[in-house]
């Protein structure tokens, strides 16, 4: 199936049957029935659709939905087969084109082919006719002849093909023009050919109106080019030398023949030796191949000169560059491997010979960019020669060489404006096809190879960044060790022309279409990661990194500087704090809530809590804080000043464990209708100990459980919410911009009658709540609240809310109370959570 009316970074809508496999499952129940101990597949076979997104063709008409059938015996031979297209509304289809080579022209009297002699049916004398020759019928639309409808069925009859070898139709591309009743003057189709277009199904049989010049301009913009890198072996179209010797010319150092070779001395250069390809191409490595112990190699790293690394016992002395170059590249025509009559005093040679000069570098191609590619800025390919210092029993490495290749590397960089997330190499040519990819790249490796050969195993890839661990990945690395390949043999593991895939990192950066990337910033809640601790003087050896070890039978205890006692932690990197909590497995927890303040006391719990000072902490380049809220920063500290301990009069303090509940802010690709959330907060709440204790006094001492948990997003005005969605990510980021990688945890549908229904597993422990001015429509609000209520209860107890001005989301029943403990909370599933909706307008 061809997507050829898909616009420009729209994004695309699977079926339900679209997917990237099947599974046949025979339930333990059914087999019962059967009575078999087991069950044999001879062959499966997968009748199906790809889906591509291509530039529409002229007047190209866009199929809403396809769907296939075939007529199968129980021999397994194919009889019949169809395919129906249905049309986005009503029109009259001039010509349908199946790829490669089948052509339909349509008109009144209907559709017949330049197969089979023109032949509009399926009688061509063979028993695959059906499938050669298919018939085509235009439907649906009565009284308007056999060229209008709105349904293009496609079918091949009287056929006898084995399944197995039944190859149906190619690529299918739809031509006409929209259907005009005869009351209404005629209207062609307007010109599409520079875009890919969608037709609204609702206004596709309506009167065109001409499409304004901006709006096709910016549409051309997205059809974006991009070049690529191709890996390969240079080979030269020809070959000159300084003075020939004999008669070994030139060509033989270039023949791909060990056993000749070119040979030459000096002129008034000196002694020379060049070689030219086809076009320009960037060198990488140049090799003088030689079958005993005298192979020599030169690296280009970006420059005309090839001289930053060389291997071989004289290749000090050989001065190799590129031809052609402008000196600050190392792309060129051609390759010159010179010795001038100085260094020639040194070595007192009468002739030079090489035997054969291999060169590796790669060819820089436009190709049109497919879905998340990346440009590359930079590339680089090195090979190692297999060292024969230890063959031989030389104490100084490196200077003789074998003609086989011990390592080989390649190495691409992005813009520190990407972020690599993948990897792909195609075969070389425009029709070129995958012969390797590499998925789920984090910052260090990618998790996932798929290749039909033994690429995998063979080639390992890492992915780092140039600012730094931890940073967005911006350079990515294919290696091979110890092939034992000879130089002459290479043949590149299937990595050929590469492909990068990654997103933007920042607004203003292109979509997988070319298209500007629309930004919304989103709230990650969680248990905030503790990477390191300090504290005031410490007592005995009960170190700071104790009290974030998430072992109570450990404990940092620290006693007064000159000020106070204080106890500080460090995140992995700035989030925005909602509580702090030193947690006890006794009585004695405390927590503190920040309420969007630099200083936590908008509430705490616990007995001593009003003593303690807690406060964010901000570092380096955020301790301004630009554009961050106050409670955001890279580490808390918990303090109690010398006057507060007067009232004390505790002579040391301790932690046994400190957690920080916070949020992760994540940038990522704007939604359709996606409301700004202009700030969020999140109240864990502690199971309260006074009722078994037989307080009257509560909140003073607390468990180290949590009773409930909210989370409250404010958004930048009133709005009818359409859907929330809590979305995950496997790799999170500060940075991180995500398009169709995004899984839901859990969807709530909303609308004015029915509040918000919730669709997950786990829908029975959250409840949503849409709040806002009375009097206004169910799904309405400024402001969206998750809460799980009643955490500590057993099943089927978790309270339901009520109604009111408040829209309600329940799931109702169920409860399993997971993560009671505040160092195992789950957040139930609450990961970044995104609202899509539309403004209410008075």
């Amino acid at each position: 199936m061809r997507g050829g009316g898909e616009v420009c970074g729209e994004e695309r809508v699977w079926g339900e049957n679209c997917g990237t496999g099947v599974r046949l499952e025979i339930s333990k129940k059914n087999a019962k029935k059967l009575g078999y101990q087991y069950f044999e597949i001879l062959e499966l076979s997968v009748i199906g659709r790809k889906q591509v997104l291509k530039t529409a063709v002229e007047d190209e008409i866009t199929p809403s939905s396809v769907s296939t059938s075939l007529t199968v015996t129980p021999l397994g031979h194919v009889t019949s087969w169809h395919v129906t297209l249905s049309l986005p509304g009503d029109f009259c289809v001039d010509q349908l084109v199946i790829s490669p080579s089948i052509t339909f022209t349509c008109s009144d009297q209907g559709c017949t082919s330049n197969a089979c002699g023109g032949s509009d049916s399926n009688d061509c004398g063979s028993d695959d006719c059906g499938v050669k020759c298919p018939g085509v019928s235009v439907g649906g639309l009565e009284g308007s002849g056999a060229q209008c409808g709105n349904v293009v069925m496609i079918s091949g009859e009287g056929i006898k093909v084995w399944l197995l070898d039944l190859d149906m139709v190619g690529e299918m591309i739809v031509q006409g023009h929209v259907f005009v009743p005869p009351t209404t003057r005629a209207v062609t189709s307007r010109d599409v050919t520079s875009r890919a277009v969608t037709r609204d199904p609702v206004t596709a049989a309506t009167t065109p109106t001409p499409t304004p010049e901006t709006e096709i301009e910016e549409l051309r913009n997205c059809q974006r080019n991009i070049s690529r890198q191709v890996v390969s072996r240079l080979v030269p179209i020809s070959a000159s030398s300084s003075t020939i010797l004999g008669y070994n010319d030139p060509p033989f150092g270039i023949d791909n023949n060990t056993n000749t070779s070119a040979k030459f001395v000096s002129d008034d250069k000196g002694y020379w030796y060049k070689v030219e390809f086809d076009g320009v191409y960037c060198v990488d490595t140049v090799i003088s191949v030689d079958t005993t112990i005298y192979s020599h190699s030169w690296t280009c790293s970006g420059h005309h000169s090839c001289q930053e690394g060389c291997q071989g016992a004289l290749c000090g002395l050989f001065e190799v560059s590129v031809v052609g170059s402008t000196g600050s590249t190392n792309c060129g025509h051609g390759v010159q491997v010179l010795i001038t009559h100085d260094n020639n005093k040194l070595l007192g040679y009468d002739y030079f010979e090489i035997s054969e000069l291999v060169i590796f570098g790669r060819k820089i191609v436009e190709r049109q960019a497919v879905m998340n590619e990346v440009p590359v800025t930079s590339a680089h390919q090195t090979i190692l020669l297999r060292d024969l210092s230890s063959e031989l029993g030389l104490n100084s490495k490196r200077r003789y060489y074998a003609d086989d290749i011990s390592y080989w590397e390649v190495t691409l960089s992005v813009s520190g404006a990407h972020c690599i997330t993948g990897l792909q190499s195609w075969s070389r040519g425009d029709q070129g096809s995958l012969l390797v990819s590499w998925i789920n790249c984090t910052t260090t490796h990618c998790t996932t190879c798929t290749s039909p050969n033994t690429t995998c195993s063979l080639v390992n890839v890492t992915v780092m960044s140039s600012q730094g661990p931890g940073k967005c990945s911006d350079t990515v690395r294919i290696t091979a060790h110890s092939t034992g390949i000879g130089v002459m043999e290479w043949n590149f593991l299937d990595i050929s022309e590469i492909v990068v895939i990654g997103h933007p990192t920042h607004q203003g950066d292109i979509d997988e279409y070319g298209c500007p990337v629309q930004l919304e910033t989103r709230h990650r809640p969680l248990l905030i990661p503790l990477i390191s601790a300090s504290s005031s003087t410490i007592l005995g050896y009960n170190d700071p990194p104790y009290g974030i070890d998430r072992n109570y039978s450990t404990s940092a205890k620290f006693i007064s500087d000159q000020d106070s006692f204080w106890y500080r932690v460090q995140f992995d990197q700035v989030y925005c704090v909602d509580s702090v909590m030193s947690l006890d497995k006794d009585i004695y927890t405390h927590a503190w809530h920040c309420g969007g303040e630099e200083s936590c006391t908008a509430g705490c719990d616990g007995a001593m809590c009003r003593f303690v000072d807690v406060r964010v902490l901000r570092s380096g380049e955020e301790e301004e804080g630009v554009g961050l809220p106050r409670n955001c920063g890279d580490g808390v500290e918990i303090s109690i000043s010398n006057e507060n301990n007067k009232v004390l009069g505790y002579d040391f303090f301790e932690i046994a464990e400190v957690a920080v509940f916070g949020r992760q802010m994540v940038t990522s690709r704007r939604l359709p209708d996606e409301i700004p959330v202009i700030s969020a907060s999140q109240l864990p709440t502690l199971l309260d100990l006074s009722a078994e204790l037989g307080l009257v006094k509560k909140r003073r001492y607390l468990a180290d459980e949590l009773s409930s948990w909210s989370l409250t997003l404010t958004l930048d005005g009133v709005y009818c919410v359409d859907r929330v969605m809590s979305l995950s990510h496997d790799v999170m980021r500060d940075d991180d911009v995500t398009g169709s990688d995004d899984v839901i945890n859990l969807f709530w549908s909303c609308s004015v009658e029915g509040g918000c229904e919730c669709e997950g597993e786990i829908c029975s422990m959250v409840t949503l709540t849409i709040i806002g001015p009375n009097q206004l429509q169910g799904n309405c609000g400024n402001m969206i609240q998750l809460e799980v209520k009643d955490i500590t209860l057993s099943e089927g107890e978790q309270a339901q809310g009520t109604g009111g001005d408040q829209a309600q989301g329940t799931g109702g029943g169920d409860a399993q109370g997971a993560g009671k403990k505040v160092l195992e909370w789950d957040f139930a599933g609450v990961s970044v959570v995104a609202v899509t909706g539309k403004q209410l307008v008075a």
